[in-house]
């Protein structure tokens, strides 16, 4: 997908315990999210936008990307920062769906590897 040109890992912490703490986190929870969260086919590690007539957690995660395109009015040729992007879902998302350009930030190593992978 040529579309996403760049994931990157930040390399300066703010707040260095604290980013370790959020790291920690998602690197550890990373199962639960591969289990529960389906997230091999959602690509999301959030809990997504529920409507009234939500039922499922997939379509609650697809309606937040549907949610974000809606109000941020994204066109063709834009280009987008996604802070905190974490496995890059809602990039692709947006990438397939707009056809701007994208870049993905995140304090995960872990995170931007699998982000990479999913657009190469």
């Amino acid at each position: 997908m040529k579309l996403i040109q760049n994931f990157f890992l930040m390399n300066k912490p703010q707040n260095e315990i604290l980013d370790t703490t959020v790291i920690q986190y998602y690197d550890t929870c990373e199962v639960d999210y591969k289990l529960i969260w389906k997230l091999k086919t959602h690509m999301a590690m959030h809990y997504g936008y529920w409507e009234k007539e939500t039922v499922h957690l997939g379509d609650a995660l697809h309606n937040l990307n549907r949610r974000i395109s809606d109000m941020a009015e994204f066109k063709a040729g834009d280009k987008i920062l996604d802070a905190g992007c974490g496995v890059g879902g809602s990039s692709i998302f947006l990438a397939k769906n707009f056809h701007g350009t994208y870049h993905g930030i995140s304090l995960s190593e872990n995170q931007i590897t699998k982000a990479q992978k999913q657009v190469t």
